[in-house]
């Protein structure tokens, strides 16, 4: 596969980002946290001490994204990775087995799509509740779908390949067919949207965040930094402008990959 432009700059931008919000601890001086006690450090515009300013409470708000992007980043890719895992899973069975098997699992598919994605993660966690434990398994449950879709598409075409055929033929059972020879030449196109799951993923939990039902204070993420901003926007815009450019960087990054790729499996 030949590394385009899109990959390149997609990459760059996202290792630049994952490396400082691992390695946030190491390169920053200030707590995300900590309250400052001289009222005229609350508010204060970015400059040399605070890049990004700081927030009502003193702190300051670029080691609050930096820790924003930790929780963000790593919530969105476990998410992905365990929906697109369930998803494709889901897929491929509805894919292989055809049939009226394939009908009931894509209605049920199609009946949890027609929520719309945040109704559908509110109501679950007005019924069990908020946190990241809960946020996580809610995003997972309210992931899955589209990724069964893509994987059911792409297992209906290569069911009909002679390769499965012959693989019938020689007397292999479903799981193995499934396991080792249906899912491992449907990785390309899974790989392709996962990553583009985790820019919608980020979006979401941002979104939820945002709400009060996700990350809860003093916990950062770039979701409830935007939340703490959003009375203030008018006098103190660096609160929300920062981690809004800090979303649409990692959405924009996750999406030019997954073009990338795309574009890459067409030539």
């Amino acid at each position: 596969m030949k590394y385009n432009r899109q990959l390149l700059i997609g990459f760059s931008f996202l290792g630049l980002m994952l490396t400082s919000s691992i390695f946030a601890p190491l390169l920053l001086r200030h707590d995300p946290n900590a309250l400052a006690s001289p009222a005229e450090t609350r508010h204060a515009s970015p400059s040399f001490e605070h890049w990004f300013g700081t927030d009502q409470f003193g702190r300051d708000v670029f080691t609050r994204v930096l820790y924003g992007g930790r929780i963000s980043l790593l919530i969105a890719l476990a998410v992905v990775i365990c929906a697109v895992a369930f998803g494709a899973l889901y897929g491929a069975i509805a894919g292989y087995l055809g049939g009226w098997w394939d009908q009931i699992f894509m209605r049920v598919v199609d009946a949890l799509l027609a929520f719309p994605v945040v109704f559908l993660a509110v109501t679950l966690m007005a019924v069990f509740g908020t946190g990241l434990k809960w946020l996580i398994i809610i995003l997972i449950l309210s992931s899955w779908m589209d990724v069964a879709r893509v994987v059911r598409a792409e297992v209906l075409s290569l069911k009909q390949r002679p390769f499965i055929f012959k693989a019938r033929a020689a007397g292999l059972h479903a799981p193995r067919i499934l396991f080792y020879h249906l899912l491992p030449n449907a990785f390309a196109t899974v790989l392709a949207a996962a990553i583009l799951r985790v820019a919608e993923v980020i979006l979401l939990e941002s979104a939820l965040s945002f709400l009060g039902l996700g990350a809860q204070p003093p916990t950062a993420s770039w979701g409830a930094i935007l939340n703490d901003g959003k009375a203030v926007f008018a006098t103190a815009w660096w609160i929300t402008t920062f981690p809004g450019l800090a979303i649409v960087t990692a959405v924009l990054s996750f999406n030019l990959i997954g073009e990338g790729l795309r574009s890459s499996q067409s030539k």
